[in-house]
């Protein structure tokens, strides 16, 4: 099968790296009949073929027609290739010159504070120059050769998005509990005080994907990816 890329922020990029995200979920684009009104639990469990492909198993509510099947972007066994915000970078050669490399805006994260810039991943068969640019390029914009991040999807399946449980937000890489108003790990006053790593995640969710149309109170199908990572 084909490789594909998927685009991780940098906050998730560091979850993989650290070994603490192995999970991932994603909205499936087509909502199956009632989604956006049908009350949690009416539809029986989703069965996913060994081509990532969804079936309602049985459904109780509303008609379902074979052309409605949905496929998962991905497939069991597959490799992805993780598109990430990255940058053209230059440094001093230690003995003479300069050395060009990329730079990716996760690492921020590690650079201690007697550290002069962040690291670099160099280069040394590409011409960088045309690249080179002010500020971070977005992950759309990543050729395959500066990708540094290489999975294998180990499980698929889909899910209403409200289904996930303690387990699963700490495979989603989630470290601490957050208030569902705020996101805040710490007891803030809001009206959730002892908040759960579910809790965290949901607040997390809505961060990317309310504006999108899918926030956690709506409860969309969404796909859930296991992976692991691999050698590049």
């Amino acid at each position: 099968m084909t490789d594909k890329s998927i685009i991780f922020s940098a906050e998730s990029v560091r979850a993989i790296l650290e070994g603490r995200k192995t999970q991932h979920r994603m909205v499936v684009k087509y909502q199956f009949p009632g989604a956006e009104t049908v009350e949690f639990g009416m539809y029986h469990p989703i069965g996913i073929d060994k081509h990532g492909i969804a079936y309602p198993k049985e459904l109780q509510f509303g008609a379902w027609s074979d052309n409605a099947d949905i496929k998962c972007p991905f497939e069991i066994g597959q490799k992805l290739w993780v598109r990430e915000t990255w940058g053209i970078g230059c440094r001093p050669h230690p003995y003479s010159g300069w050395v060009d490399g990329i730079e990716y805006k996760a690492d921020e994260l590690f650079i201690d504070d007697d550290k002069v810039s962040l690291p670099l991943n160099v280069i040394d068969d590409r011409d960088l120059e045309k690249y080179e640019s002010d500020g971070w390029k977005s992950p759309v914009h990543m050729p395959r050769w500066a990708s540094r991040l290489s999975l294998e999807v180990t499980d698929i399946r889909c899910e209403r998005l409200q289904d996930i449980n303690e387990e699963d937000a700490v495979a989603e890489g989630i470290t601490d509990g957050g208030c569902l108003n705020c996101g805040c790990h710490e007891p803030c006053g809001c009206d959730n005080p002892q908040p759960d790593r579910r809790d965290a995640y949901t607040w997390l969710w809505d961060t990317t994907n309310a504006k999108r149309g899918y926030p956690w109170d709506s409860n969309p199908w969404a796909w859930v990816i296991d992976f692991k990572e691999v050698s590049v």
